[in-house]
């Protein structure tokens, strides 16, 4: 079985390589994409977070998605916010982001973002903790294999830096902005959110400093 301590109300966080082992996160692929298919989407959105195992873990569930017959469209690395938004502007009523937030650099997780995206209540996290310890006790499971995946273009990358841009810009007065000129530092913290923002105020006229 797999630890239950990964396992929280609304994600799943722990700790690389030791509670997030491949094997755990392989079939945390494979019960997403069935309770996904359960609910009527094949569909399935990716994205991660900048910390140094996210891209090792989106490869291990894009294998895991597509061979169980999903579709997977990847936005690469970006900010949960954005992963809400594209998840609407693309219609995709079921994803995964693979990030731990704010947790030390030791940890990753996961993520799951429901039709109405926005963070998975709790029941959604246990039905797939239930489907993960189903598979890893010798549960069958649906699968193809992956050089049979790959031909079907089943898997999509994709960029929405400028919609995502575009739809922030919506939520302000730039005119505001631009009629008073700033001077900013802009701390992102070494986070995902590196480049949002100072290239969206720079956009406006502000000039920007970047730390971290």
């Amino acid at each position: 079985m797999s630890s239950s301590n990964i396992y929280r109300q609304y994600d799943i966080r722990g700790i690389v390589g030791q509670e997030l082992t491949d094997e755990v996160m392989f079939n945390i692929g494979r019960a997403f994409a069935l309770y996904a298919r359960q609910h009527g989407y094949r569909k399935i959105l990716l994205g991660r977070d900048n910390r140094i195992s996210s891209p090792h873990y989106r490869d291990l569930l894009t294998e895991a998605l597509l061979q169980s017959g999903c579709e997977v469209t990847d936005l690469g690395m970006v900010i949960t916010p954005m992963f809400y938004y594209a998840s609407r502007h693309l219609e995709i009523g079921a994803g995964i982001m693979i990030t731990a937030s704010h947790n030390p650099p030791e940890y990753n997780g996961i993520k799951f973002i429901p039709e109405y995206a926005g963070p998975a209540l709790p029941e959604v996290t246990s039905a797939i903790e239930e489907e993960v310890n189903r598979i890893l006790n010798g549960g069958k499971v649906y699968e193809i294999d992956l050089e049979e995946a790959l031909p079907l273009d089943l898997l999509i990358d994709i960029e929405l830096d400028k919609e995502y841009g575009t739809h922030l810009l919506r939520m302000i007065n730039p005119d505001f902005i631009k009629e008073k000129p700033m001077r900013i530092v802009a701390d992102p913290m070494y986070g995902a959110g590196i480049g949002y923002l100072d290239r969206i105020l720079a956009e406006l006229g502000v000039e920007v400093k970047t730390i971290n």
